[in-house]
């Protein structure tokens, strides 16, 4: 549950803060102390991000901006399509891909990776400018 969460009509933006948990059509939850976005879900912030899909992929972010219901922009992000591990969850999953953005074209159902490393088991192994 938010702690505070404000919507101006004016603007159309709402405001939330503090162990808010966003669920779009798709499925796909998100979690952050902070969202501010417009009352369509097309245009918005995020700090500190962590998403689950339906899918099973994760990612998680510094921050994070929504654009024209298009396309979604990860800073300083994480991906990867791997369930933590049940007895030891602290462990890193077998891959990431870290990468300092992540675009999410919801358009195409394409995801790009721009100064990314892939990671087996918390390790880096590759470095992939733009994936």
């Amino acid at each position: 549950q938010a702690e505070k969460v404000a919507y101006n009509k004016t603007s159309g933006r709402l405001i939330a803060t503090g162990n808010v948990q966003l669920v779009d059509p798709s499925g796909a939850a998100f979690y952050s102390d902070y969202f501010d976005i417009t009352d369509d879900f097309r245009d918005g912030f995020v700090q500190s991000l962590r998403g689950d899909t339906p899918e099973r992929t994760h990612f998680a972010a510094e921050r994070a901006e929504r654009s024209g219901g298009e396309t979604t922009t990860f800073i300083n992000g994480v991906y990867t399509a791997c369930e933590p591990c049940k007895e030891h969850p602290e462990k890193p999953p077998l891959w990431t891909v870290k990468a300092a953005k992540i675009v999410v074209n919801h358009q195409d159902h394409m995801v790009y990776f721009t100064d990314a490393h892939l990671e087996f088991f918390g390790h880096p192994m590759a470095s992939l400018p733009y994936f």
